[in-house]
């Protein structure tokens, strides 16, 4: 009679564990599913917290975008509009996609401490902007693009959004100090 007690108390705290693993299984997440892309990329999408100046962010579609650090520069004469002080950064953008990327409708814009910059023109620097990109950009291909926004004279919180012609959820933003 013991045995038999035994039996049905191993055996219900057997069928109770079950169901406790089952039930455990059942309530957790799902795991995370990494795409070869993204793990080989090693990059951090587009949506996530800023990244930081000198970092990479994925967008849909395959494009990793990095900004450099900042630049502080001095406008020259004949820059547009006319500004005292200039924050610029090389943007690259690199397709690691498998169809081509139009870069015709490419927009960069910033603040500073949380006022839009206007894009500084200064075609005597090299700071041309977004508009300097080639029209397409072939899978494997990689473009640069030198940027300047206006900046107040004294350090100031930077904040950089690039989106991407034709990207649904496609910005990558990027912060710092300039």
């Amino acid at each position: 009679m013991k045995t038999v007690a035994m039996a049905a108390a191993v055996g219900a705290a057997l069928a109770c564990f079950g169901l406790a693993a089952c039930s455990s299984s059942s309530a957790s997440p799902q795991p995370t599913v990494i795409t070869q892309a993204a793990a080989e990329a090693d990059v951090p999408p587009a949506g996530t917290s800023p990244a930081a100046f000198g970092e990479r962010r994925s967008v849909p579609g395959g494009l990793v975008i990095e900004v450099s650090e900042p630049k502080s520069i001095t406008p020259s004469d004949t820059a547009y509009p006319a500004s005292k002080r200039a924050v610029a950064f090389e943007i690259t953008v690199t397709n690691e996609g498998n169809e081509e990327f139009r870069t015709d409708r490419f927009q960069v814009s910033a603040t500073t401490d949380g006022h839009t910059a206007r894009q500084v023109v200064d075609s005597t620097q090299g700071y041309a902007g977004s508009g300097d990109m080639p029209p397409v950009l072939a899978p494997g291909k990689a473009a640069h693009v030198t940027i300047a926004f206006a900046a107040p004279t004294e350090p100031v919180a930077v904040e950089l959004r690039i989106e991407p012609a034709d990207v649904s959820g496609g910005t990558a933003d990027f912060a710092g100090q300039a």
